[in-house]
């Protein structure tokens, strides 16, 4: 015989990918993105602490990788809804978000550390659904005036985003039905729509493998599934020429040349400076002759006051800036 459930919270889970790239540019990198359009089907879903344990699922996912040419998580986007439009019965729904790294063998979540539960990102608080909004409720990780997500993941590796109400299973009047909206074309080919009975336990998202077979008939209902969030990506792109140029002034000072060479090369590297600092955007083109007249500078000192491999460094760094000015 079949489970029937009745949840909480709906969440809009559909995913596709369109990647948005642009040229690699001094102070940024290349972009991406992970985005969908209106989600499909709805599938019943999100927790709730006033089930009974066999008929309740605190912890939904969608598994991913990186987009080709990004390395950086940036942000993403998750929208639920506590059916707050059915009777007199409305109840807030209360949950973080995290990020982790996903087996794809054992279809489980892995912690950073061997011993506890810790994910690579959790919400800085917790998410609340308002009872309030007749629809989906937008939630984005990081939320306004929370640190940056800013996380820095591995290209081929398997990950998890998820949502889950482990530890925040209160509940505001009685349990409500609810959904989950999926995409069953499964539009997303990099990862899938995963599921747990977390037992309000953290430890079980790593110990046991997550479902896409919610009744436990091994009639994986969920197979292909994908869930509706957005993702956005960056990769580490080369800083900001003016930080550049105080790298390369901490440089000089640190290989303590004579003073008159020192002071001759730091004359150069201020006069790009005071180029950048313009606010008319064609003093980069003075910037950059500062910047030749510092590699000549140098090159002039070349196995003389300058040994070969300070010089090599020095004019590394100095054209690095000039390539990034010249984009």
């Amino acid at each position: 015989m079949k489970k029937v459930f009745m949840f909480l919270c709906i969440m809009l889970l559909s995913f596709g990918i369109v990647r948005i790239a642009n040229a690699e540019e001094c102070g940024g990198g290349e972009e991406c993105s992970i985005t969908l359009g209106a989600p499909g089907n709805t599938v019943s879903g999100f927790g709730d602490g006033a089930l009974p344990t066999s008929l309740k699922f605190e912890t939904f996912g969608q598994t991913f990788k990186l987009p080709e040419g990004c390395t950086v998580l940036d942000s993403f986007t998750f929208f639920v809804d506590d059916f707050e439009t059915i009777g007199t019965t409305s109840k807030i729904c209360r949950f973080k978000a995290y990020i982790m790294e996903w087996d794809e063998t054992n279809e489980k979540a892995v912690s950073e550390s061997p011993t506890e539960f810790v994910p690579l990102y959790v919400s800085a608080n917790i998410r609340e659904t308002n009872i309030l909004t007749p629809s989906f409720d937008t939630f984005e990780e990081p939320a306004e005036g929370e640190p940056a997500l800013d996380l820095e993941l591995t290209p081929g590796q398997a990950y998890v985003a998820f949502i889950s109400t482990v530890d925040y299973l209160e509940t505001v009047g009685s349990p409500g039905n609810a959904g989950v909206h999926t995409h069953p074309s499964g539009p997303y080919t990099d990862g899938s729509f995963f599921l747990q009975n977390s037992e309000n336990d953290f430890s079980q998202l790593t110990s046991s493998a997550w479902t896409q077979d919610p009744n436990g008939d091994e009639i994986p209902e969920f197979a292909g599934y994908d869930l509706a969030f957005d993702m956005t990506f960056s990769s580490s792109g080369p800083p900001e020429p003016a930080v550049q140029l105080g790298a390369l002034v901490d440089l000089v000072v640190g290989l303590n040349l004579q003073q008159g060479i020192a002071n001759s090369l730091d004359a150069k590297l201020d006069s790009a400076l005071n180029a950048l600092d313009d606010i008319n955007e064609n003093n980069d083109i003075a910037a950059i002759n500062s910047l030749q007249a510092f590699i000549n500078a140098v090159e002039a000192q070349r196995g003389n006051k300058i040994t070969t491999e300070q010089a090599d460094e020095l004019i590394a760094a100095a054209q690095a800036i000039i390539d990034c000015l010249s984009i």
